[in-house]
């Protein structure tokens, strides 16, 4: 059943009875990360299932039950104990943790091979795969050109270029790509350069793994494609809004021991979609500077 933990060997005191149960905030790719992290700590603590899986776009999905007992009901938020939340369930301290929350940091998860295992086969399309010699770069656009997030705004398109001459490799462009200012405005600079619209989550999700070369949106759901890929082998982040730990200290999502990865410096943005910050998207100059992993791994709190 998608959404079960395969257990491993119960420890000495643990509760049969103990349980998680997940409230899921958000879009798709904060919901990955919610199942992740609870499906770490239920591994941990010896409890066998999380309750309350609802990411139908990947087809997983639990039932839900009503925590009861001695309940651990968590914040919204990205800063946790796992061990000592596994340490109360395993000696029956509590007997259920009810999650809330987005748990965006890289030390909650230390077994990429597990949370790869717990994805189900993504469904296959009948898109042409990206060549050898592509760069695939994913665009989120959509609600985010607006107001929706200060710490979401979109990379300038210079960086695009950059990474186009940079590498000499052929753009090729996949998800929010619509009728925007920004969409647009791509289709211009890159014109003759394939465009991939959304096909739907999990199509577009099977689209950047299958890619060799990968640009990462700020997108939890973009970064998650490319971190869990198998194929990727450069992948390009933008070091900006909350991917930034200078402007996000309570998220880590640098992965500077991923030798997969090259980094690029942005500036600290608060994104309120102006008139102004739009027309820079498409006018700016600035690329990203490269960033070292000592670097960077130096700001990481």
């Amino acid at each position: 059943m998608a959404g079960h933990i395969q257990p491993a060997p119960e420890p000495q005191g643990s509760t049969p009875m103990s349980s998680i149960s997940v409230t899921h905030l958000g879009n798709a790719g904060n919901r990955l990360f919610q199942y992740f992290f609870c499906a770490e700590l239920a591994r941990r603590s010896g409890v066998r299932s999380v309750h309350g899986l609802d990411i139908p776009e990947f087809g997983i999905q639990s039932a839900s039950i009503a925590p009861a007992g001695r309940v651990i009901q968590t914040s919204p938020g990205h800063l946790y104990n796992v061990a000592d939340l596994a340490y109360k369930l395993r000696n029956g301290i509590y007997d259920c943790v009810n999650f809330v929350g987005y748990a965006h940091r890289l030390e909650y998860y230390p077994d990429l091979n597990f949370l790869r295992s717990l994805m189900l086969a993504l469904p296959g399309h009948s898109l042409e795969p990206p060549g050898e010699r592509d760069l695939v770069i994913n665009i989120r656009g959509a609600e985010v050109l607006g107001r929706a997030h200060s710490s979401y705004g979109p990379p300038p398109i210079s960086f695009y270029e950059h990474l186009a001459s940079k590498t000499g490799l052929t753009p090729v462009f996949v998800g929010q790509v619509g009728d925007d200012f920004y969409s647009r405005e791509l289709r211009r600079r890159f014109d003759g350069c394939r465009f991939v619209e959304s096909h739907g989550a999990a199509s577009d999700f099977a689209f950047l793994q299958a890619a060799k070369n990968l640009v990462v949106a700020v997108s939890t759901f973009s970064w998650l494609a490319a971190w869990l890929s198998v194929r990727a082998e450069h992948i390009h982040l933008p070091v900006s809004g909350f991917l930034n730990p200078l402007q996000r200290a309570d998220i880590n999502l640098c992965p500077v021991s991923d030798e997969r990865y090259s980094f690029y410096e942005f500036p600290v943005l608060h994104w309120e979609g102006t008139p102004r910050q739009q027309a820079e998207l498409l006018t700016g100059s600035y690329a990203g500077r490269a960033l070292s992993r000592t670097e960077l791994a130096k700001r990481i709190p």
